[in-house]
């Protein structure tokens, strides 16, 4: 009689194992916007718990192929956003498409792809693995993905004029004229798709001048209490936490955030802004002049 329970209970776990095969497997996620170079809302079923999109199901694997899409979730269940979360199964997928993940029953979060792109998604059936592949080439391979400073005084856009510049592992930013972040206008460290990097602050916090903070991933959004027109230094670290140090003036950006310059001391001098960025004519004002290995801050009037 043991004998049969023992047996009947092992073919119950094998059965519940492998129930999802076959049963309806939902995704819904976020596109890339061209004209912006962002994320944009109108991805898989624009987010939507309720209507989502649904994975076919064919030879014991659940698939799909999505256009330009950088994050998504995946769950067994839809309706509201509590009803697919109840259901949802996720990981962290990291940077190498085409390599099984193993997911993970709960798990809320998105799951963000390797880079933007076109993608198929594959999902084992008895939902243990998904496996993302792309023919979509790195846009920046081996390179330091692009960062932003993104909030209410760019309208949470990825201008280029509000890129900051990654110099000896760590970005930096300076905000010079009438680019600033005025008091009260809240913001975020971020890529172009607020996917790789999103960085915040704890609910409520104020950001402070002249002092190092602590910024955590997905973090909630940043202010000031008195306009910002300085600099700031922003460390990524292995715990996956940021350094974040904004000072109310500018700061010096490391020359070896510099490059595409000419090796001899003898050529002509090259002008960047505070920023790192190469300036064609300079100006009034403060610039960083590279002239073959010299580097030197040059007031221009």
């Amino acid at each position: 009689m043991n004998k049969f329970y023992a047996i009947a209970a092992a073919a119950l776990m094998a059965a519940s194992a492998y129930a999802q095969d076959g049963a309806p497997l939902y995704v819904t996620g976020g596109a890339i916007d061209e004209s912006e170079g962002a994320v944009s809302p109108w991805g898989i079923s624009n987010w939507n718990a309720e209507d989502p999109a649904e994975l076919t199901f064919a030879e014991g694997k659940y698939t799909g192929e999505f256009k330009g899409i950088t994050m998504f979730k995946i769950s067994t269940a839809k309706g509201d956003w509590d009803a697919f979360n109840a259901g949802a199964y996720g990981c962290k997928y990291g940077k190498e498409p085409g390599k099984a993940v193993e997911l993970e029953a709960g798990y809320t979060e998105n799951i963000v792809c390797p880079w933007p792109g076109d993608y198929k998604i594959e999902v084992s059936g008895d939902l243990k693995t998904i496996t993302l592949t792309t023919d979509t080439p790195n846009p920046n391979p081996g390179g330091p993905t692009k960062v932003y400073l993104r909030g209410e005084m760019n309208g949470w856009g990825a201008p280029a004029e509000w890129e900051m510049t990654y110099a000896e592992g760590s970005y930096y930013f300076n905000c010079t004229g009438e680019q600033m972040v005025l008091a009260g206008q809240t913001f975020k460290i971020a890529d172009a798709n607020w996917t790789e990097i999103n960085y915040g602050v704890e609910e409520g916090a104020i950001v402070i001048q002249d002092d190092v903070a602590i910024w955590e991933p997905n973090g909630k959004d940043a202010k000031f209490e008195a306009d910002w027109n300085g600099g700031v230094k922003f460390t990524i670290q292995e715990d996956g936490t940021a350094l974040a140090e904004f000072s109310s003036t500018a700061i010096d950006i490391p020359a070896s955030g510099i490059a595409d310059i000419e090796a001899s001391d003898n050529a002509a001098p090259v002008y960047f802004n505070l920023q790192g960025v190469r300036v064609a004519n300079a100006e009034n004002g403060l610039y960083i002049v590279k002239q073959g290995s010299k580097v030197s801050k040059v007031l221009v009037k």
